[in-house]
């Protein structure tokens, strides 16, 4: 398995992006984990997320499986302490 180094962007806007090709085998797959995080209150954000890689198993690796993950999520800070998370 090769890995190119990725290249990672960081904005003070709430943005990380890793982004990079893998090559396992014969099989090459534009990798990326980004998250992209704002407040819309002083408690309450967004956050959404992109996600694709290879399946780390020897069949998934072996024949070139990979995955896709898009989500997003709410979050309101209900204390100081305790934050509670919603999907949607």
């Amino acid at each position: 398995m090769s890995l190119k180094v990725p290249d990672t962007i960081s904005a003070a806007a709430g943005l990380s992006a890793i982004c990079g090709v893998a090559s396992v085998g014969r099989h090459a797959l534009a990798v990326a984990d980004v998250t992209w995080h704002t407040r819309l209150t002083e408690r309450t954000g967004v956050e959404l997320v992109a996600t694709r890689d290879f399946v780390g198993t020897r069949d998934g690796l072996d024949h070139g499986i990979h995955y896709n993950i898009l989500a997003d999520s709410l979050d309101h800070q209900l204390t100081d302490r305790m934050t509670r998370g919603i999907p949607f």
